[in-house]
């Protein structure tokens, strides 16, 4: 059994399953035309919004990497801490 339910990425009725990255018909472990695992885990592309490996550094259609999720992340904690170390103080200072 398969990650489709089935033997070898058939449907119910004999239809091949396409691959989620070319879309050409596809049978576990390997696409015969991309040579990509269509089990695998994927992931949208922010640039051309079509799906790509999640374990490939850029995107398989528009060659885009993808942002980093933290980027943003990083300096509002950083900012954060900052405006308590500062409040603290200014409490400190004004008792």
């Amino acid at each position: 059994m398969d990650a489709w339910g089935g033997g070898g990425g058939q449907r119910p009725g004999g239809f091949a399953m396409p691959c989620p990255f070319c879309g050409a018909p596809a049978a576990p472990p390997r696409c015969a035309t991309c040579q990509r695992d269509p089990t695998a885990m994927r992931r949208i592309c922010a640039g051309c919004r079509r799906q790509t490996p999640a374990s490939e550094p850029v995107c398989m259609h528009c060659q885009r990497a993808p942002a980093n999720e933290m980027a943003w992340k990083i300096p509002v904690i950083v900012l954060l801490f900052v405006l308590a170390f500062a409040i603290s103080i200014a409490i400190a200072l004004a008792r």
